[in-house]
């Protein structure tokens, strides 16, 4: 096998496997989406856009968001320069004050090949039919802005 077919393979692996993550994302956020958002709860699918103020670069986002003992599980799925597009969750805590709530978390996104993403942070409010959140990491920071599709 020659040094060519060494980066093809892992590279068809990496597309393969992205394009059957952002399907079950789809089949998941269409389901979410197609149920009445709840009245009191942060539950159910979103849609927006994310900013970075780092370079002015956005794009679509969607998220799903499912309520934990500790908080809210959130799915984040990016779009990027309309042909790129990723997913990740994380953990939000909530505290909620009078109808709206407070968000705070933090994730280590780990390595993509050899580069070391870092710690992402988010802090920002939210209330049945707005999301709003800051980011900020080693290499970006921007805001999140979501609401009810």
């Amino acid at each position: 096998m020659n040094f060519r077919n060494l980066l093809f393979l892992p590279a068809v692996a990496w597309l393969v496997a992205g394009c059957a993550s952002s399907r079950d994302f789809d089949r998941a956020w269409q389901s979410a989406s197609a149920r009445p958002a709840p009245a009191d709860s942060l539950e159910g699918a979103w849609t927006g856009s994310w900013l970075s103020y780092s370079n002015g670069h956005t794009g679509p986002l969607r998220a799903i968001i499912t309520r934990t003992p500790t908080g809210y599980e959130t799915r984040f799925h990016a779009g990027y320069m309309g042909i790129f597009s990723g997913g990740y969750t994380i953990n939000l805590a909530a505290a909620e004050l009078g109808g709206s709530y407070q968000l705070g978390g933090s994730k280590d996104l780990g390595k993509l090949l050899f580069w070391q993403l870092g710690n992402y942070s988010y802090a920002g409010t939210a209330t049945p039919a707005r999301f709003n959140c800051q980011y900020n990491c080693p290499y970006d920071g921007g805001v999140f802005e979501l609401k009810r599709p």
